[in-house]
């Protein structure tokens, strides 16, 4: 508003701009924000750039994180992703995980996991390099999913159909033997 001396208004000026697409980017913003918020699944974003030790450091957790493994997400922003993952899968998936991170390209594997109590879990890990606008490399995404009850109802079907298999062989071996003895006497007659 443009006024005289005596205060009264002689102009006004005004600006407008079209908002749409900034609102319509704000509301899928919003909706990724709570499709990683509340899902099942724990997800990690740590940094691009690598700490001294070459891992890079956790910036974001999601509620899914703290419930699978126990850690609240204080705990962890600026720790490395791997301080939870088990000795054993570090070890057996060690070169994969530099040669990933090097060539910053995805990685998936199935290992065990440590929970801030120290017990141990299975877990399905994707580690997904991301890149800005420019291409440039900018951070990783590590999801985490517990798989610790389809492993163990694979371990109780793979221990099924050992005994499967042995009381097929068993039955096998009762009837050769059942036809065994019942041959002899019936040659006899």
């Amino acid at each position: 508003v443009v006024k005289d001396k005596n205060n009264k208004v002689t102009r006004m000026v005004g600006v407008m701009q079209d908002v749409t697409k900034q609102k319509t980017e704000e509301i899928r913003l919003k909706l990724l924000e709570t499709a990683i918020t509340h899902t099942k699944d724990s997800i990690l974003i740590s940094e691009s750039n690598t700490t001294t030790n070459g891992i890079p450091k956790i910036v974001y957790a999601n509620e899914a994180f703290t419930k699978i493994t126990g850690f609240e997400q204080s705990e962890i922003i600026g720790e490395n992703p791997f301080l939870f993952l088990s000795k054993t899968s570090i070890s057996n998936y060690l070169n994969q995980i530099n040669n990933a991170l090097k060539k910053k390209t995805d990685l998936t594997f199935i290992g065990l996991n440590q929970r801030k109590d120290g017990e141990t879990y299975w877990i399905h890990f994707t580690m997904i390099p991301i890149s800005d606008n420019n291409n440039k490399h900018s951070h990783w995404i590590a999801i985490q999913r517990d798989i610790t009850q389809e492993k163990e109802r694979e371990e109780e079907r793979e221990q099924l159909i050992t005994e499967l298999i042995q009381n097929n062989k068993d039955l096998k071996q009762c009837s050769y033997i059942t036809s065994h003895n019942l041959r002899a006497p019936l040659s006899n007659l």
